[in-house]
C-alpha cells in the first residue's frame, strides 16, 4: 500500500462509503451516514425545493425537436419537467453512450419530475428503502422567467447535481429564485449513477461499440447529451444557446471540470462554475485490474465487481473462486451477467468491491470522452478551447463530514422540542482537534479545488478567471452544540444561498436567529447577482448591491473574493493564493493540539486516493513531527473500525432486503 502520492498533481479526495479515516476530505453522499446527522443535514440542505400552487395553460406550449411539450407557471417562473434527452439507457442500452429519445406527436405533458437515477437511499435522499430510483431516468428540467418578452434570450445556466456521482437527482433543486430575480434561464439535469454511469470491463468492448462507449464514462456522456438538447432546444423556451454556463457543486462540480476536459463537449458551454468540485479522474489500470494483497486502488475494479457478482448469485463462493470462474467464462458470457443483473444487484456488487483507497466515483481519461492526460492534462494544454470560470470551495468543507464522528462529536437522545429527530449532537468532544482537523482538511481542498488549480489556469493567461471562498456559517445553536461550532460554512452550505427556497423552511428557520436569516438572505441575493451576471458576461458583478468588484485572478494579481454576511467580515477581495507550505506550516505550528493529535490529523487528511502528499513532502512532515507516531498502528486501527462499520452496513441491508 503506498505511503504518498507519487504524481504530485493528484488532487483526488477519498469518499469511500466506509473510509472514517479519510473523512476529512471525502465528499458528503458517499460517507456512511449517521442517522441523527442524516436528518438534520438533509432537513437543511435538502429541502432546496418549494411548494405552491400551479397553474397549466396554453402558452405554456413550447415545440422541441423530439415533439410538442406542455408546461406549467408556478410563482412567476414557467417549469417544464421530466424532459426526455435521451432514450432510457436500459438492456443493451446499459454500458452505451446515450441515443437519441424517441420522437412524438401528440402534446407532452411536462408538469411532474421523473424518477432519479438508481441508487441506494442515504444523505441527500433518505428513505426507510435500501434503494430507490430506476435507470430509466435521463430527463432535465427547464425554468424560465413567466414574465419574459416574447423573443427574448436569456443566459442559460445547466445545473449538474453532486452526490458523489453515487446519489442525487435533479429534483432536488428549484432554481427559482435565480430564474425570477436574476432573469437566466435554467437547466437542471440528471446523469447515470455510480457504476450504471462509470464503468470499464473488457467484455463490454465488442465489435458492435464505439470508442465513445469504450470509454467507461457514460455519466459524463449523458451531461454531453442534456448539453447537446440544449443546444437544440433551449431557444425555444427563452434561452439563447450561444450563451450556456454550466455549473455543479462537489461531484456536481468534478462533472463541469470533465466537460471542460471533454472533446465531445466542446462548444457545447461558454462558461463554467466548479463549487467545491475536485479534479482528479479514474485510474484506467485500477478500473479493470485485480487487487493486490492490500486491496488499495484508486478506483473500484470491475474484475473485482464480476467477482462480487458471482459470489452474490451464488456461483462462487469466495473472491478466489469468482475469480478463477471469471477467467474461464467468455466475453459474451460476462456481458450476459453484467446486462442481466438487477442494477441493485450491481449496486451491491460495487460496494462489496469497493478498495481500501478508492475515491469518489469519476470520470476516466480514456482519451475519447475525456482528455487523455485528465482534466489538469486539458487545462495544462495550449490547443484546448478554454472557457470562462468560476472556482471556488467553502471555508469549513470538512465539517460536514466530521461531524459524524463520534470520536469527535457525541451524539445522544433529543430534548423533549426536538423530539422528532432520531438523535442530536451534545457536545464536541475534542474541541481543538475537531477545529484543527477541520481547518487542516479544508484548507487542503482549498489548494486542490481552488488555489492550484487558479495558478495552473493563470499560467495560461488566456483563461477570464475568478476564485471564492464561502464562509458564511452563522448558524445557532442546536440544545448545547453551536451549529456554528459543529458545522459552519461546511460543504454544500452555499447551496442554501443558491436555491434559497431553503432558506424558507422552518428548520432552518430554527438553526438560524431572525438576524442570521436576514442576513443570509442578503448574502444569497449577492451570490445570485455574482453568478447570473458571469453567466451573462463572463464577469460577476453584483450589480443589484453593494458588493464589491470582484477582480480576476492573474499570476500578477492571485485575487479572491470570500462570501460571507454582514453579521461576519462581509464580502471582501483578498490578494494571495494558498500553497501546500502555507497548509503544512499552519498545521506544524498549531498550540492549541497535541503532537499526536497532529500526526492522527495529517494522517487522516493524507491517507487514501488523491490525498497522500508528493512522497517526499509526506516523508519530510512525518520525519520531522511524526518520528513516534505509529502510523501503521494508527492505519490498522482505523481500517479495522471501517471493516466493523461495513460489515454493519450490509447487515443492515441484508435486514432491509428479507
Amino acid at each position: 500500500m503506498p505511503l504518498f502520492d507519487n504524481n504530485p498533481t493528484s488532487s483526488r479526495k477519498p469518499t469511500n462509503k466506509t473510509q472514517r479515516l479519510a473523512s476529512s476530505v471525502r465528499q458528503p453522499d458517499t460517507a456512511q451516514t449517521h442517522r441523527g446527522v442524516l436528518v438534520i443535514v438533509a432537513l437543511l440542505f435538502g429541502c432546496l425545493t418549494a411548494c405552491s400552487d400551479t397553474s397549466v395553460t396554453p402558452d405554456l406550449m413550447v415545440e422541441t425537436r423530439e415533439g410538442p411539450v406542455l408546461g406549467k407557471a408556478e410563482d412567476g417562473v414557467k417549469h417544464w419537467l421530466g424532459l426526455p434527452f435521451a432514450a432510457p439507457p436500459v438492456g443493451e442500452l446499459r454500458f452505451k453512450a446515450p441515443q437519441p429519445t424517441k420522437r412524438w406527436s401528440e402534446l407532452l405533458e411536462t408538469t411532474e419530475h421523473r424518477s432519479a437515477c438508481v441508487q441506494k437511499s442515504g444523505f441527500l435522499n433518505p428513505s426507510d428503502e435500501t434503494y430507490m430510483g430506476s435507470e430509466d431516468c435521463l430527463y432535465l428540467n427547464v425554468y424560465a422567467k413567466e414574465s419574459m418578452p416574447a423573443g427574448t434570450q436569456q443566459p442559460v445556466m445547466v445545473w449538474i447535481h453532486g452526490g458523489g456521482n453515487t446519489i442525487g437527482s435533479a429534483e432536488t433543486y428549484n432554481p427559482s429564485h435565480l430564474v425570477r430575480d436574476q432573469n437566466v434561464v435554467v437547466v437542471t439535469t440528471q446523469y447515470r449513477l455510480s457504476t450504471l454511469g462509470w464503468f470499464r470491463h473488457p467484455a463490454l468492448r465488442t465489435t458492435d461499440t464505439s470508442a465513445i462507449d469504450h470509454s467507461g464514462n457514460f455519466g459524463t456522456l449523458d451531461t454531453v447529451a442534456a448539453l447537446e438538447w440544449v443546444r437544440d432546444n433551449i431557444e425555444g423556451f427563452g434561452g439563447d444557446p450561444d450563451n450556456v454556463t454550466i455549473f455543479g457543486e462537489s461531484a456536481g462540480g468534478h462533472n463541469v471540470a470533465a466537460l471542460m476536459a471533454s472533446p465531445p463537449a466542446q462548444g457545447l458551454f461558454h462558461r463554467a462554475i466548479i463549487q467545491s468540485g475536485i479534479m482528479s479522474v479514474g485510474d484506467l489500470k485500477d478500473a479493470e485490474s485485480p487487487y493486490g494483497e492490500d486491496r488499495y486502488a484508486r478506483s473500484i475494479s470491475s474484475f473485482e465487481l464480476v467477482n462480487e457478482l458471482l459470489i452474490l448469485n451464488g456461483s462462487a463462493g469466495d473472491r478466489i473462486e469468482a475469480a478463477t470462474l471469471q477467467r474461464s467464462l467468455s466475453s459474451a458470457d460476462i456481458k450476459a451477467l453484467l446486462l442481466d443483473a438487477e442494477p441493485t444487484r450491481l449496486l451491491d456488487a460495487e460496494a462489496n468491491a469497493r478498495p481500501i483507497g478508492a475515491g469518489m466515483t469519476r470520470a476516466f481519461p480514456d482519451g475519447a470522452v475525456i482528455h487523455s492526460e485528465g482534466i489538469l492534462g486539458a487545462l495544462r494544454d495550449p490547443t484546448w478551447k478554454h472557457v470562462p470560470v468560476m472556482i471556488g470551495t467553502n471555508r469549513d468543507e470538512n465539517k460536514l463530514f466530521n461531524m459524524r464522528n463520534e470520536e469527535f462529536v457525541r451524539w445522544g437522545e433529543p430534548s423533549a422540542l426536538l423530539s422528532f429527530l432520531p438523535n442530536m449532537p451534545k457536545a464536541i468532544t475534542k474541541p481543538d482537534e475537531y477545529e484543527a482537523l477541520n481547518r487542516f482538511g479544508s484548507s487542503l481542498w482549498k489548494l486542490r479545488a481552488g488555489d492550484d488549480i487558479a495558478r495552473l489556469m493563470a499560467e495560461r493567461g488566456d483563461v477570464d478567471l475568478y476564485l471564492y471562498r464561502f464562509d458564511w456559517g452563522h448558524f445557532d445553536k442546536v440544545g448545547d452544540v453551536d451549529l456554528a461550532d459543529l458545522l459552519g460554512a461546511a460543504h454544500a452550505v452555499e447551496l442554501m444561498f443558491l436555491f434559497p427556497a431553503a432558506l424558507e423552511n422552518f428548520i432552518v428557520k430554527w438553526a438560524l436567529s431572525s438576524e442570521a436569516l436576514a442576513d443570509a438572505k442578503s448574502l444569497s441575493a449577492t451570490m445570485r447577482d455574482y453568478w447570473a451576471s458571469f453567466a451573462l458576461s463572463g464577469a460577476p458583478s453584483a450589480t443589484n448591491t453593494s458588493a464589491p468588484n470582484w477582480p480576476a485572478f492573474t499570476q500578477s494579481q492571485p485575487v479572491s473574493i470570500h462570501l460571507d454576511g454582514a453579521i461576519g467580515n462581509g464580502v471582501t477581495a483578498h490578494t494571495g493564493a494558498l500553497t501546500l507550505n502555507d497548509v503544512l506550516g499552519e498545521l506544524a505550528s498549531d498550540d492549541a493540539i497535541t503532537a499526536d493529535a497532529r500526526c492522527r490529523i495529517f494522517t487522516r487528511a493524507t491517507f487514501g486516493d488523491g490525498n497522500r502528499l508528493p512522497e517526499a513532502r509526506g516523508k519530510a512532515f512525518y520525519d520531522r513531527y511524526c518520528a513516534e507516531f505509529d502510523r501503521d498502528a494508527f492505519i490498522s486501527e482505523e481500517l479495522a473500525k471501517l471493516a466493523g462499520e461495513r460489515d454493519e452496513v450490509a447487515s443492515s441491508a441484508e435486514a432491509n432486503e428479507a
